[in-house]
């Protein structure tokens, strides 16, 4: 609902916060579902700053109010997204960002571990949602349930792996960074 507004919003005044927003990214066709590059389009770091702008503007606060938790869950997967596919050293997991908070330009964050086992929490409470709804609205998941067992086996393999790299039983066998992309 929140990134159909953004659409709207954008194609009525030609602001632009999401540069790469389409028409496919909110109406997706059969095939374009299955289009890797458009997910990671409409859950990217822009999306997440555009409603959070939008939220705080008082020309758009009313269209925008309660956004926060679909910002909240945008950027996390645009954070699994970036941990999951890192191409070079500087993007790689290693001993300083893998299990501690890591303080970049003032702010700190969670370590990259962190973050991939709480999109593992929101995958688990999605479909825990969805199986048992409650007095809530039977809603669909944000995901098929073969993506969502493709995400939690990627990513526990992902964790998995690190770990196994980074803090091996041999010390001979220790890698000082893990590339995470193929």
């Amino acid at each position: 609902m929140f990134y159909q507004r953004v659409f709207e919003h954008q194609r009525l005044l030609g602001l632009k916060l999401v540069p790469k927003l389409k028409l496919a990214h909110i109406w997706p066709s059969t095939w374009q579902r299955m289009t890797v590059s458009l997910a990671t389009q409409l859950y990217s770091k822009h999306m997440a700053m555009a409603l959070k702008f939008l939220r705080e503007d008082k020309k758009t606060a009313h269209l925008f109010n309660g956004s926060e938790a679909t910002e909240k869950l945008t950027k996390l997967i645009n954070d699994t997204f970036d941990i999951m596919n890192g191409r070079h050293k500087g993007e790689s997991i290693n001993g300083n960002n893998w299990n501690n908070l890591v303080e970049m330009e003032g702010k700190v964050t969670k370590g990259k571990k962190s973050v991939l086992e709480d999109m593992l929490k929101i995958i688990e409470l999605t479909e825990e949602c969805h199986r048992n709804p409650g007095k809530r609205r039977i809603m669909a998941a944000f995901a098929s349930d073969t993506t969502l067992d493709g995400w939690r086996l990627s990513i526990r393999s992902t964790i998995d792996l690190t770990e196994e790299l980074l803090t091996p039983k041999n010390p001979l066998e220790k890698y000082d960074f893990v590339l995470t992309a193929k």
